[in-house]
């Protein structure tokens, strides 16, 4: 190889070397001025969340030091997952602008969830770029509205009587509770006609809609997480609406998974209150039999309301 073609090599690959450090300084330089740009951008701070009704999401922050520009806004975004960065918000839209010299928001809020809100100044309605840093001017736990809670139903113990003991002097339950005949289901022939068995089931289940389902305090835990915040949801958004259908199935699916032993008690008295209205009682009875020594005054009484009710469209 002559002298020539050698040093047009070595000129080459050196040109081609100082060309990539020349690309590389030149993206590091501008990913430095966003940052820069980025941090000096005026931001919220203090951000707070906190549900002040069973309809209402309280929302407050502190705006920046600096005046805001006339044409600014505070958008407002209200998301199920957390959001930690701006590219979080892509597939997203506020939900309400605001002036920019708002410090607080009331978000109605018209079904039951647990909630982020992001609260970010828009220098401009073109504006797209903001700094987003969490626990500031972004929610870092989740926030829901506040839930009337159930409670033992004390005045219920006129109507259900307490489930008398039937042990024996050894300590041994002679007979199981009167529940086995009911349990087996036994069929037996009957002259009464179809539509007055459809009526006796009707009458059945409007004496349950006198009853609301007994939650536990646990699922008013807005810090909940884990296994705890799924049953949570699913007591929410399925039992306490009604549509007992939908809790029995997302209860099954919950149970088929190895839960905490607490979680999993509850979800099994969920799932026996799930069955009791929706009519089905022998699997109603057998939920609560599972936890009658976890919870033995509390299903001792639906146990004894399932009786009722079963004794009631078997009249």
């Amino acid at each position: 190889m002559s002298s020539t073609a050698l040093e047009k090599k070595v000129f080459l690959s050196h040109y081609i070397t100082m060309k990539r450090i020349f690309f590389c300084a030149l993206l590091l330089i501008t990913s430095v001025c966003f940052v820069i740009a980025q941090s000096s951008r005026p931001i919220v701070t203090d951000i707070c969340a906190e549900g002040i009704s069973t309809t209402e999401i309280y929302i407050s922050w502190k705006l920046p030091s600096t005046l805001l520009p006339s044409e600014s806004s505070i958008a407002i975004y209200r998301t199920k997952q957390k959001i930690t960065d701006i590219t979080d918000l892509k597939d997203e839209e506020p939900f309400v602008f605001l002036p920019p010299t708002t410090t607080f928001y009331k978000d109605n809020i018209m079904t039951f969830g647990r909630f982020y809100y992001t609260v970010l100044i828009r220098l401009s309605p073109e504006d797209e770029f903001s700094l987003i840093i969490p626990g500031v001017n972004a929610t870092v736990f989740p926030t829901s509205v506040k839930l009337e809670i159930s409670k033992e139903p004390e005045a219920k113990k006129k109507t259900i009587p307490p489930v008398e003991s039937t042990l024996n002097s050894a300590g041994v339950r002679a007979m199981p509770l009167p529940y086995l005949d009911l349990l087996q289901q036994k069929t037996e022939s009957t002259n009464i006609s179809k539509e007055i068995q459809e009526e006796a089931l009707l009458l059945g289940k409007t004496s349950l809609e006198k009853i609301e389902p007994y939650v536990f305090r646990n699922e008013f835990n807005l810090q909940a997480t884990g296994d705890s915040s799924i049953l949570q949801d699913i007591v929410v958004t399925q039992l306490l609406t009604g549509k007992y259908t939908e809790a029995v199935q997302q209860l099954e699916e919950f149970l088929r998974l190895n839960r905490a032993e607490d979680t999993t008690s509850r979800a099994i008295f969920y799932l026996g209150e799930a069955y009791l209205f929706n009519g089905n009682y022998k699997e109603a009875l057998t939920q609560f039999l599972k936890v009658q020594k976890v919870f033995p005054e509390l299903s001792n009484k639906w146990i004894q309301t399932t009786l009722d009710a079963f004794n009631l469209v078997s009249e």
